[in-house]
């Protein structure tokens, strides 16, 4: 996996600088980069073409890794982090 990408999810984890999941990464006006697991759903995606001019990384692993690196009991398909 991306080392580079673990590294800026920690870090934006401990910035408080996270937003998890679809809705809130679309409501939020100002966004440096949306995170999407490998296997992010296809209509997800195309729910993210709204926000066009915010680059979009994929994450090497499933939704469940995506989860596990958070420390979310859970799996998360979309994140974004936040301009500080």
């Amino acid at each position: 996996m991306s080392k580079t990408l673990n590294t800026e999810i920690k870090s934006a984890l401990e910035s408080n600088t996270i937003i998890i999941g679809l809705k809130r990464t679309i409501k939020e006006k100002k966004l440096n980069k949306i995170v999407i697991s490998s296997n992010c759903p296809k209509e997800i995606k195309d729910k993210l073409k709204t926000k066009e001019k915010v680059p979009v990384e994929i994450f090497e692993g499933n939704n469940a890794e995506l989860g596990e690196l958070c420390k979310k009991p859970f799996s998360i398909s979309v994140l974004s982090i936040k301009n500080k």
